[in-house]
């Protein structure tokens, strides 16, 4: 009989979303042009039951670069495949070196990250995955069907991504001007994660975006199809412009019932409004080719980083401009230059033993961003295109094809397993942060590297009389 009788019908009504406007926002720059170095501001005012959601904002600009050195593209070389000026693997996400948030013009500052390129680098390549390598291809004005193998980190060459006309090119080969690169790319911290409410920020938000001065750290000279010929390019310096500066928000614009309701449930009118999210903040160190080449143990203080929950260390190293400007290689790949690593914190070490493998450095790596399958593949590192104790290459022409960009991130998270998805980072604000790392001695070639630590820390955001703070206890 009880294959006969039905169940019990139980009917559980969904609860029905609050009546709100969905709208795209574009809040322009104060500034209309700006050069490479120089700060562009954009203002976001508050406004009437308005909430900007992060996570589907982004900030837009557009790109052009007058580059200056020799054998660059003439007007008399019909062929702009001769000389490849090639575009960084990372994209246009190397052209921000700070964003600064601020309540009203001139406030308080709400959130800060100096060199963000770096940031941007190295959580690219730790946490990449199909999304990411989107936003990549996006960032860097190609596509996957146009780039060939995307994960091999080669540049988007300038004539794949439009030929270069006789008007931006010299005669003698000694300056040439791209063409106009425009991009949205989704920003790290609360302009892209939170969901802020605007209107209650009495003053409402100032973005201050500072861009990058170095062409070097867009711009390089590779060649992925062919060997590089004798005469081969350099990059002696050049110009960044930007414009079209804008933050697109997504905007939600709820009714005067719905706002009642908001407001009674988040107490906003009674109490502080506090949320969480991930900070980063960044350290670096420059190591000389002398050190490089010495076999030895280090210990390095990592300063900056004493925080009520601390969630991980990422490290890598990246490499610097090159003596004879031929700029060969891309500076905003993110390499590995040691063989071993762990911390000591409060004379504690993480983890007890070293870090001293691919393999490790790379499940300990996405033990920072996931819980679910650490054996799931993940990331751009491989043992093929990945090597421990990255050195710079020979200052020269190179000798062979380049048919990918070395890579590599190693990261160690402090939080409690079960509890990676909450406020569990290790408390260091009272105790030093020590690296202790290995360099196995192999030849730098002169070149030096710069060694970068960053910080994932756990952060409050207050919202409290029309002031938005940040605290990190």
């Amino acid at each position: 009989m009880s294959a006969v009788i039905p169940n019990p019908l139980v009917l559980k009504e969904e609860n029905r979303p609050l009546p709100q406007i969905l709208q795209r926002r574009k809040y322009e720059s104060s500034e209309g042009v700006v050069s490479g170095g120089s700060i562009a501001k954009i203002f976001i005012p508050s406004g009437r039951n308005q909430f900007i959601n992060g996570k589907n904002s982004w900030l837009n600009f557009t790109l052009q670069g007058n580059l200056e050195g020799t054998n660059l593209p003439t007007t008399a070389n019909g062929g702009d495949n001769t000389y490849r000026i090639k575009l960084d693997p990372m994209g246009l996400t190397q052209a921000i070196k700070k964003i600064t948030v601020r309540n009203g013009a001139g406030g308080n500052t709400i959130y800060e990250l100096d060199n963000y390129a770096k940031a941007v680098s190295m959580l690219s390549v730790a946490e990449a995955n199909a999304t990411t390598s989107n936003v990549r291809a996006l960032t860097s004005n190609n596509a996957y069907i146009t780039s060939g193998q995307f994960s091999a980190l080669i540049g988007s060459s300038l004539y794949r991504i439009g030929p270069l006309r006789d008007d931006q090119k010299s005669p003698d080969g000694t300056y040439v001007k791209t063409a106009s690169y425009s991009a949205s790319i989704p920003l790290l911290g609360i302009l892209g994660n939170c969901n802020i409410p605007i209107s209650y920020i009495t003053e409402g938000l100032e973005i201050s975006v500072e861009f990058e001065r170095d062409v070097n750290q867009l711009f390089y000279i590779g060649d992925s199809t062919q060997p590089p010929l004798a005469n081969q390019s350099t990059l002696t310096g050049g110009t960044l412009t930007f414009s079209e500066i804008s933050y697109e928000g997504s905007v939600s614009t709820l009714d005067d019932a719905s706002m009642k309701e908001v407001e009674s449930v988040n107490k906003f009118k009674s109490s502080p409004v506090m949320w969480t999210d991930s900070y980063h903040i960044l350290h670096n160190r420059t190591f000389t080719s002398d050190e490089l080449e010495t076999a030895q143990d280090v210990n390095v203080i990592v300063p900056s980083l004493r925080f009520t929950s601390l969630n991980a260390i990422y490290h890598a190293c990246f490499q610097m401009k090159q003596a004879s400007n031929l700029s060969s290689y891309p500076l905003g790949v993110p390499h590995i230059g040691i063989n071993k690593i762990r911390y000591r914190i409060g004379g504690v070490e993480h983890p007890r033993s070293y870090v001293d493998s691919l393999s490790k450095m790379v499940q300990n790596t996405m033990g920072c961003y996931t819980n679910v399958n650490q054996s799931s593949v993940g990331g751009l590192m491989s043992s093929s295109n990945t090597t421990l104790n990255y050195r710079p290459p020979l200052d020269a022409n190179p000798s062979v094809v380049k048919n990918f960009t070395d890579r590599g991130v190693v990261a160690v998270n402090f939080e409690c397993f079960p509890d990676i998805d909450s406020i569990a980072g290790l408390d260091t604000t009272h105790v030093d942060c020590e690296c202790q790392f290995g360099l196995d001695g192999s030849g730098a070639n002169s070149q030096n590297l710069d060694f970068w630590w960053m910080g994932c820390l756990d952060v409050v955001y207050v919202l409290e009389d029309g002031q938005l703070r940040r605290s990190f206890n």
